[in-house]
């Protein structure tokens, strides 16, 4: 059969006559190569959709058929549609392709990716858009998987890391060299320890500060004593200072009552004169 024939669905006329070899039963084997790199024969059922021949083969190796590309062997790898009749590929060889996401975490990014890629890639090809968005070369980037510290190699086909998580880091990061990297947690500086009430901290506030805290204990002060006063006048307590007798109780200085006396004495002394 023609490989023309087999890419428009339909088959030649030399498909008529015994194959080559392939196989000896009636309808005759497609060759079938498998994504972790095994090959078997499938018969082929004329009627019978791609779709189903295959659904056995890959439930039997545990490749999910939703995922699955097959592509013509040795050709321009045009995708075959799993729609088409398996008779089309009697006496061929077909290689199988599966489509492999897996996530990938951007450690020095802290950004988490989705990647498909076609399980006959390696993971340098997988990454290739990665590292040059990044402007790194592969013997720059470290990869691993999640929660493993052993790094993977490029060459690492893409097959094994089906559905897996992985992470990439640039090669002498703090993570990688086992340093443990500064973080501001909370808002503090990394500098130092932070300090408060520190005359450098409040800067020209300083001063007028001291000054205001001593114009409110002079003002407490003063309150304190007029509130004191107060409560002595209500009880009716009179200080020495607050004390004021009139005129008439006021006990003369002593050189004012030695001047009466003797003024006293003259005139007592003048009259008893003229008497005798």
């Amino acid at each position: 059969m023609s490989n023309s024939s087999v890419e428009n669905g339909r088959s030649g006329p030399s498909d008529q006559g015994q194959g080559d070899g392939c196989g000896s039963v009636e309808g005759g084997y497609c060759c079938v190569y498998l994504p972790d790199g095994s090959a078997s024969l499938a018969p082929i059922r004329p009627g019978l959709p791609l779709r189903e021949m295959l659904s056995g083969l890959c439930e039997k190796r545990g490749f999910p058929l939703k995922d699955i590309i097959i592509y013509l062997h040795g050709k321009d790898r045009k995708p075959l549609s799993l729609e088409q009749d398996c008779s089309i590929l009697r006496n061929q060889q077909v290689s199988l392709e599966l489509r492999v996401t897996f996530a990938l975490e951007v450690v020095f990014t802290g950004k988490t990716v989705g990647i498909m890629v076609k399980s006959s890639k390696t993971l340098q090809d997988a990454l290739s858009a990665i590292l040059q968005k990044h402007q790194l070369a592969s013997h720059q980037a470290r990869v691993t998987m999640s929660g493993s510290d052993v790094p993977l190699s490029m060459n690492t086909s893409v097959f094994k890391l089906a559905n897996k998580k992985l992470q990439l880091d640039k090669v002498g990061s703090p993570r990688i060299s086992g340093q443990t990297p500064v973080t501001q947690e909370s808002g503090r500086s990394p500098v130092g320890p932070e300090v408060h009430g520190s005359p450098q901290a409040d800067g020209p506030g300083a001063k007028p500060r001291v000054r205001k805290n001593h114009e409110i204990e002079v003002m407490m002060e003063l309150l304190s004593r007029a509130q004191a006063c107060r409560v002595d006048d209500q009880r009716g307590l009179l200080t020495k200072e607050h004390l004021e007798l009139p005129q008439f109780l006021l006990k003369p200085p002593v050189h004012d009552q030695e001047t009466q006396q003797g003024e006293a004495g003259e005139v007592t002394g003048g009259w008893s004169t003229h008497r005798h």
